[in-house]
């Protein structure tokens, strides 16, 4: 009995196609009409060994269904955590502050997906760290300035709430300010 169960604990290796194909023949075996098993060749052989192919139809289902159930589980979860995260990522969108807005207007009013930013400012690591936007090369421009990308799914978003990047006055003028200051970067 002990080698049985080692034998069928080393079997749940195999791909899940492997228990598919056992549960779905084994049935065939097992349910089929005594007329087509014998048409087969096979009666004699169902006779000596039901008890073996009626186990094997148990495992191989068993393991199948327990199969598909954690398949689904995880797709699940997968898209609860997924939506979460975009949510998250979204409404962080609504706390944009005028030097984030200064840099995600750059990608519309320049009609771009790609401007060089300084990997060292905090304003560009914390909306990469949001996923808001990503660095698209490893390869430097000017020194401490790298090519980034603004991410589709906050694109989206912005495009469909594009008051999220209105200014008010104090806002136009840090920007411009900034802006101005940039000019004089060597």
């Amino acid at each position: 009995m002990e080698a049985i169960i080692t034998k069928i604990l080393g079997v749940a290796k195999y791909t899940n196609k492997f228990f598919i194909i056992v549960a779905v023949g084994s049935a065939i075996l097992l349910f089929s009409p005594k007329t087509l098993i014998d048409n087969l060749g096979l009666l004699q052989f169902v006779n000596v060994n039901k008890q073996y192919i009626g186990m094997a139809f148990l495992v191989s289902g068993v393991v199948t269904v327990a199969n598909l159930i954690t398949f689904i589980h995880k797709k699940v979860i997968r898209s609860i955590r997924s939506k979460r995260w975009l949510k998250r990522h979204q409404e962080r969108l609504h706390s944009l502050n005028a030097m984030e807005k200064r840099i995600l207007l750059y990608y519309f009013v320049n009609g771009t997906n790609t401007q060089l930013l300084a990997y060292n400012d905090g304003t560009v690591g914390e909306l990469a760290g949001y996923k808001i936007i990503q660095r698209a090369s490893n390869l430097s421009h000017m020194g401490a300035r790298f090519p980034y990308n603004l991410n589709p799914w906050a694109r989206e978003y912005l495009i469909k709430n594009p008051q999220l990047l209105k200014t008010d006055d104090i806002e136009s003028a840090l920007i411009q300010r900034e802006i101005d200051r940039e000019k004089w970067e060597w």
